[in-house]
């Protein structure tokens, strides 16, 4: 029986360890996307900065409505990589809480394995003291 329980516990680590180095992957995943988004951002602003110099220095219309077009397209870089980012914090936080079941889960077999040890103890100390009783009754009777 403790064999099993000692493979149990084995098991119960193995899991939690998957299960963490899996959040701790979406976790990087998800501060990637972040680190992603921060640089499209200042992009957008450096560009829209220089377009706006465009505007003031009597460029042709054709450049300045390119500028535009092309400031949408990174506005929907934006957008989507947005998105992207708050698919990995959820991903991340899914990941999150499988982790934390899968380290409930080894500290409640750990508790079951203390528990029983404690119990056995204990099991053994009464036998030996209804050993002891029993001996010092024989030794009276005698």
């Amino acid at each position: 029986m403790v064999a099993k329980l000692e493979l149990a516990l084995q098991l119960a680590r193995n899991e939690e360890n998957q299960a963490a180095q899996i959040f701790q992957s979406a976790q990087m995943e998800a501060s990637r996307a972040e680190s992603d988004l921060d640089r499209a951002l200042k992009y957008r602003d450096e560009y829209f900065e220089m377009s706006e110099g465009l505007r003031s220095s009597n460029f042709a219309s054709q450049q300045l409505k390119a500028a535009r077009l092309f400031l949408g397209r990174i506005n929907d870089l934006v957008s989507q990589q947005r998105e992207l980012v708050a698919a990995k914090i959820t991903s991340s936080e899914s990941y999150k809480a499988s982790w934390q079941e899968a380290r409930a889960k080894r500290k409640g077999v750990e508790r079951f394995i203390d528990k029983r040890e404690a119990n056995k103890s204990l099991a053994d100390y009464k036998n030996e003291q209804k050993l002891l009783d029993d001996l010092f009754l024989v030794g009276r009777s005698e």
